[in-house]
C-alpha cells in the first residue's frame, strides 16, 4: 500500500496492474479452481525464490504462476481502490479544514459587524418606541458615512446562502483530473439495480475523457445525484462537468463501501455472488443429489416436512397436556400455568461454597480502618456505610480494643469469638445490624437512617 494518497502513488499501482494484465490472464481464469486453492499456491510461491520455482516440473511450475499473477493482479486492483477512498476522503478533509480557516479568519471583523449591527437595531427599537426619527438614532450610535462604510464590509465578509463546504471543492479538480481518467478506464465496475445510473454515468465520463470533451451530453444520468450535491452539479438545470465528476467520484466511494457497487478482479471489493459456487456446479449437485447442505434442497419437500414435524409435535403437546404428563405446566379451562423454577443448587455444590469462602484471607484492622475511615463516617447518617462505621467502633469497644488495633491481635481475638457479621434490611425507620459476638450472645445495634443523631445500641 503506498504511504502516501497522491496521484502519483495512484498512477503508479495502476501502471503495475496494466503491466500484470498483459500477461493475458483475468479474473476468469481463476473461477474453475476453489479459491483457497489458489491462495495456497501463491503463498508458497511468495516463500520460495525464482530458481526453485523454475525447477518444478511444466505443469505446477504454471500452475503456480498463473495463481501469482491472479493475486497480484487482485492485490493490485484492492490497493487501487483503497487509494481512491483515501484520497475522496482527502478531498473533503482539505475542503472542510479550509472551510473553517476562512470562516476563523474573518472571526474577529464578524463579530465587530454583529456588536455594531446589535446596538443599531436597539437604537432603532428605543426610536420606534419613543417615535423617534430612525436616522438620527443610527447617526446616535455610528456616523452615516462610517455605517455605509461597515454596509459594504459585512457585505464582503458575507457568506454565500448555502454556506456549504462543497464550494471549496473545485479547488481540488486539478488534482483530480491527474488520476481520475486513468482509474475510471482501468476497472470495470458493476453494480445492484438501484445504483445502475451511476455505473451510466462512469461510462459517460469514459467517452467523454476519451474524445477530451469539456461538455456533457445532456442525456448524461442525473439519478445518482443528492440533494446536497443538486446545486453545484445542475446549476440552472445545465449539467456542470467539473462538479458532475466530483459527484460521480463521491458517490462512487461510498456506493463502494455499501457494497452496491463492485470491481471485476477484486478480492475485497467483489461481488457477493463470486463468493457462491457458480449456476453450473449447482446444476450438478442437484443433479447429483450432493449438495453439501443438511436440510431437503427443494423448498416445496423442506417445508411440507417441517409442517408435517410440526403438526406431530403439537399433537404430542396436546396429548401430554390433555393428560397432565408436562413437567411443572398446567392447562386449565385454555389457561396454561408454569410451576415456579425451584432453587436447583445441589447440597454438595453449597458445601463447596462454604469450603471456598472459608480459605478466603480475613480482612485485616487496617483494611477495615481505611474502609470506614473518619472522612467516610463524617457523612450523612441516612447512608449504610455510617451505620457500619458506628457498628464497627461498637463491637471494637466491647471486645476492649482500640479504634486501631493490630491485625495480630484482631485476627486472634475473631478466630476466638467473632463468628459472623450480618446486616439485616432496614425497614421505615431503623437499620439494623447483628454481630454475633459469640455463639450464644447477639448483639442488636440500631441505627436511625435519617437523623444526624449518634445510634443508640442494644446488647
Amino acid at each position: 500500500m503506498p504511504e502516501a494518497a497522491k496521484p502519483a502513488a495512484m498512477l503508479g499501482v495502476i501502471e503495475r496492474l496494466d503491466h500484470v494484465r498483459r500477461i493475458g490472464l483475468g479474473p476468469q481464469h481463476g473461477h474453475h479452481v476453489h479459491q483457497a486453492r489458489l491462495s495456497q499456491l501463491a503463498r508458497e510461491a511468495g516463500r520460495t525464490t525464482v530458481q526453485h520455482v523454475a525447477g518444478y516440473e511444466r505443469q505446477r511450475r504454471h500452475a503456480t504462476l498463473v495463481a501469482t499473477s491472479l493475486d497480484i493482479a487482485a492485490s493490485l486492483t484492492d490497493q487501487a481502490i483503497d487509494l481512491f477512498d483515501r484520497m475522496i476522503g482527502a478531498m473533503f478533509r482539505k475542503a472542510e479544514d479550509r472551510h473553517a480557516r476562512a470562516f476563523q479568519a474573518d472571526a474577529r471583523a464578524i463579530n465587530e459587524k454583529v456588536r455594531l449591527y446589535a446596538r443599531i437595531g436597539a437604537a432603532l427599537i428605543t426610536a420606534r418606541t419613543d417615535k423617534q426619527d430612525a436616522f438620527e438614532a443610527i447617526t446616535a450610535v455610528i456616523p452615516w458615512e462610517r455605517f455605509r462604510t461597515t454596509v459594504a464590509e459585512a457585505e464582503a465578509l458575507a457568506r454565500p446562502e448555502e454556506f456549504d463546504v462543497y464550494q471549496n471543492l473545485l479547488q481540488h479538480y486539478a488534482g483530480i483530473r491527474r488520476w481520475s481518467p486513468a482509474f475510471l478506464v482501468s476497472f470495470e465496475f458493476e453494480s445492484v439495480p438501484a445504483s445502475a445510473s451511476l455505473v451510466r454515468a462512469i461510462e459517460v465520463l469514459r467517452e467523454a475523457n476519451s474524445k477530451d470533451a469539456s461538455v456533457l451530453p445532456k442525456s448524461a444520468p442525473t439519478g445518482f445525484v443528492r440533494h446536497r450535491w443538486a446545486p453545484h452539479v445542475l446549476p440552472g438545470g445545465i449539467i456542470d462537468r467539473r462538479y458532475y465528476e466530483l459527484c460521480v467520484l463521491s458517490e462512487l466511494r461510498d456506493r463502494l463501501r455499501a457494497g452496491d457497487v463492485w470491481v471485476a478482479g477484486s478480492r475485497q471489493y467483489r461481488s457477493f455472488e463470486e463468493r457462491l459456487i457458480s449456476k453450473q456446479t449447482l446444476q450438478d449437485m442437484q443433479s447429483a443429489g450432493s449438495l453439501p447442505v443438511a436440510v431437503e434442497a427443494d423448498f416445496e419437500l423442506f417445508i411440507e416436512g417441517r409442517r408435517k414435524l410440526l403438526d406431530e409435535r403439537l399433537t404430542a403437546i396436546n396429548i401430554r397436556a390433555r393428560d397432565g404428563l408436562l413437567p411443572d405446566v398446567t392447562i386449565d379451562k385454555g389457561v396454561l400455568k408454569i410451576s415456579p423454577i425451584e432453587k436447583s443448587t445441589p447440597p454438595e455444590a453449597e458445601a463447596l461454597a462454604a469450603r471456598l469462602y472459608a480459605m478466603l484471607p480475613r480482612p485485616t484492622s487496617n483494611s477495615v480502618s481505611k474502609r470506614y475511615s473518619a472522612p467516610r463516617c463524617q457523612a450523612d447518617a441516612n447512608r449504610p456505610h455510617n451505620i457500619a462505621c458506628n457498628t464497627l467502633a461498637y463491637v471494637f469497644a466491647r471486645m476492649g480494643l482500640p479504634a486501631h488495633v493490630g491485625d495480630k491481635r484482631l485476627s486472634a481475638y475473631m478466630d476466638k469469638h467473632l463468628s459472623a457479621v450480618e446486616p439485616v434490611m432496614p425497614n421505615d425507620t431503623t437499620t439494623r445490624w447483628t454481630v454475633s459476638v459469640s455463639k450464644d450472645t447477639d448483639i442488636a445495634v440500631r441505627s436511625l437512617a435519617r437523623s444526624n443523631e449518634t445510634p443508640g445500641f442494644d446488647s
